[in-house]
């Protein structure tokens, strides 16, 4: 999904550029532009084989132990080649370190802090994935007209605001007839995502559902958001035993009584029925529900016997900044440039590549 609220001159070459190496054209017009997985691995193997052609290396299998930093100064990088027989670390040394982690680099995080790198607690959201037959929301944005053969699969965007509280509830990165996958990134928890192919023609269609997490809302200290992410993560792998998901139906959620009967989803690994309420804080499902129930009156067919919840979905946003000046360089350690959605400067595929033109082109600028 391409699409973004983000306003920049680098739109163009971005579009182009994925056009060029195999995206379909049709992104340069679209409203909501989107690529699908099934095209985009091309895509990403055309990019890598021209950077290399242009010169650059990529070493897979390679994990970076640490990041070498001196008197405030990055002086290059620790790394261990994870194919060796033998681990042995290597030190790689360079001056400047462009850092394009992603959202869930809970590790790099960590090692950065250890070195006393600047660093902030940001908001970021939690809650689970609302998943459809493709057929009811396809009814809900087109009425009678759903069936017609020239309107793909449909799209939504739901928000609702909790003035009480100051906070927002909203659908976030919705996958028109597409799947549900698992996202776990560590041993030990499991967590969901939602994810489109090209054509977008699978049976269901779905979105995040998350409620809005204030910046030290679980705790004043620095990883505190991060620490409830992975708890939450963690308690859903120990309710099921494996790497599932835990699922209960919108009416059973709002009623707070698990579903007694298994569901049909895109989802293809364990799922296991329980009632959210007892998942999530109560912050959480309170909200949700509140949201649920506004727009259960505003959008037919949004909540019924055929609507699934599907979570936790946790990694939403980064729940960390590390923290820039307006040269894109880290405010106390010269050399290190965080770029992108895991140095919590950017919300999607677009936005952090944006980030990562213009933090390039201002290094540069001052080199």
């Amino acid at each position: 999904k391409l699409n973004t609220r983000v306003k920049s001159g680098y739109m163009n070459k971005i579009f182009l550029e994925l056009v060029a190496n195999g995206a379909q054209e049709q992104i340069l017009w679209d409203y909501k532009p989107h690529v699908g997985t099934d095209v985009l691995k091309i895509v990403v193997k055309n990019l890598r084989e021209k950077i290399i052609n242009l010169g650059g290396e990529f070493h897979f299998n390679t994990l970076i132990k640490d990041v070498i930093i001196l008197d405030g100064k990055v002086k290059g990088i620790k790394i261990q080649n994870l194919k060796s027989p033998i681990l042995v670390e290597e030190n790689v040394l360079f001056d400047h370190v462009m850092l394009a982690i992603g959202h869930s680099s809970r590790d790099t995080y960590r090692m950065l802090h250890k070195h006393g790198v600047f660093m902030e607690n940001k908001p970021f959201a939690i809650g689970a994935r609302i998943e459809h037959p493709r057929v009811d929301i396809d009814t809900m944005q087109y009425g009678k007209m759903c069936s017609h053969p020239n309107l793909e699969a449909a799209t939504y965007s739901l928000t609702y605001n909790n003035r009480d509280e100051e906070r927002g509830v909203f659908s976030f990165c919705m996958c028109p007839g597409g799947v549900i996958v698992n996202a776990a990134s560590q041993e030990g928890g499991t967590l969901v995502n939602g994810m489109s192919y090209s054509q977008r023609d699978g049976r269901f269609s779905n979105s995040a559902l998350v409620v809005g997490v204030k910046a030290n809302e679980f705790g004043d200290e620095l990883f505190s958001g991060m620490e409830y992410q992975d708890q939450l993560e963690k308690k859903t792998y120990d309710i099921i035993g494996n790497y599932g998901a835990l699922y209960q139906n919108t009416l059973d959620f709002l009623k707070g009584k698990t579903t007694n009967r298994k569901i049909e989803s895109s989802y293809e690994m364990e799922l296991k029925s329980y009632d959210l309420n007892n998942l999530f804080p109560e912050v959480i499902s309170k909200n949700m529900k509140m949201a649920m129930g506004y727009w259960e009156k505003t959008q037919r067919n949004f909540i019924s016997e055929h609507a699934n919840l599907i979570g936790p979905e946790t990694r939403t946003s980064a729940p960390v900044k590390v923290t820039r000046n307006e040269f894109g360089e880290s405010i106390n350690t010269k050399g290190l440039y965080p770029i992108g959605e895991g140095a919590g400067y950017a919300g999607g595929i677009i936005s952090a590549a944006i980030d990562g033109f213009k933090v390039v082109d201002l290094a540069f600028a001052t080199l």
